[in-house]
């Protein structure tokens, strides 16, 4: 609610639109006793001036009055207050409606007779039980539009919040996860430069390139499918040259999720920790196979190997692995629970899966 907004027009509408049917349906209450023979007066008197007159005042005492409820709901006084000055408002519509009445009535005939027979304490006190509930109908319209822009102001606030923490959080834990894949790329660049410099120069040229990519997407928390495999090509490049033909790495992916969302730089870390756990003494050569698929409901991501089997239960694991403790942390940031995260043997200890389901998100 706009506090330098006098005028609510959707809120005038509502009034207007409440009031006219009250109006329509007095005249026509008015209009049967008329035609039975209990008014006896002439159309005119009933359709212009205890309908249209009625109508035009109430509105503009109306209006008055949705002026008056939002500057005390917005200065946040008491209910006690509140409702002495409405029930005393309540009381004067009648009196008001009367004044303004005689003096458009006056203008409209110049019949001084129908403004005296219209205007007195017995005309006031017949209708005063109605127009103190039409009243407190219509303040009811007032607060209760105040009070759904205020609920749906909460609920914006409330969820722009959210926004930001999850946005906050989110740089937080991809400011650990920098780190540690600059750390080990740069860890197998040095590795590299005592075998073969030119390779660990070309390696570093390609890793410049990668790390600029994240950079650029580092205030994102979600990008296309096509984007992540991009910058994950970069970094199977990368890490190809060290391992040269000792690793061999598979893509199976359907062509219609390019455009899908996923957490930046989700497959990369996945891959990484798939290769460096997948070796060992008994494991020289390694395959990597990474699918990509979905169901009616989730994207599913797959990264299997042929390497060393787990050692140690998944939670362990986690505990002890900063890429993979980091991918949980992100994806419980963004999903809530509503996701799928699990590291387990293959069958007969073939190799190890790693398995994560998301809501589709285009």
């Amino acid at each position: 609610m706009a506090k330098n907004k006098l005028l609510d027009y959707k809120l005038i509408g509502a009034m207007v639109l409440y009031y006219t049917i009250v109006a329509l349906i007095n005249g026509i209450k008015n209009s049967y006793w008329n035609v039975i023979g209990e008014y006896g007066v002439d159309w005119k008197r009933i359709w212009l001036y205890n309908v249209f007159l009625d109508w035009l005042v109430v509105c503009m005492f109306m209006i008055a009055i949705s002026i008056l409820a939002k500057k005390m709901f917005e200065r946040n006084m008491s209910t006690v207050t509140i409702l002495i000055i409405h029930f005393i408002c309540s009381l004067s519509i009648g009196f008001v409606i009367f004044i303004m009445s005689s003096f458009i009535l006056f203008l409209f005939s110049g019949d001084i007779d129908l403004i005296v027979d219209n205007v007195t304490i017995d005309h006031y006190m017949r209708f005063l039980d109605i127009n103190f509930m039409v009243y407190f109908s219509m303040l009811g319209i007032i607060y209760g539009y105040y009070y759904l822009e205020k609920i749906k102001k909460i609920e914006a606030d409330r969820t722009n919040l959210q926004s930001k923490l999850i946005t906050s959080k989110m740089s937080v834990l991809k400011s650990k996860l920098h780190p540690h894949f600059v750390f080990n790329t740069l860890n197998s660049i040095s590795s590299l430069i005592d075998i073969d410099k030119e390779k660990s120069q070309d390696m570093i040229t390609d890793f410049g390139d990668l790390f600029r990519d994240i950079l650029d997407l580092e205030n994102k928390n979600l990008i296309p499918l096509k984007q992540e495999l991009d910058m994950l090509k970069k970094y199977i490049d990368i890490i190809s040259i060290r391992f040269s033909d000792h690793l061999s790495f598979e893509e199976v992916i359907d062509n219609q999720l390019d455009e899908h969302l996923v957490p930046v730089m989700l497959l990369q870390p996945i891959i990484e920790n798939s290769i460096k756990h997948g070796y060992s003494y008994n494991s020289t050569e390694l395959n990597v196979i990474l699918r990509i698929f979905k169901d009616d409901q989730y994207l599913h991501i797959e990264v299997e190997n042929d390497g060393q089997p787990l050692q140690q239960p998944f939670n362990d694991v986690m505990i002890k692995g900063v890429g993979i403790k980091n991918i949980q942390d992100r994806l419980e940031t963004l999903y809530k629970g509503d996701f799928s995260f699990k590291v387990e043997n293959i069958k007969d200890n073939q190799g190890v899966k790693t398995s994560i389901m998301l809501p589709l998100e285009v």
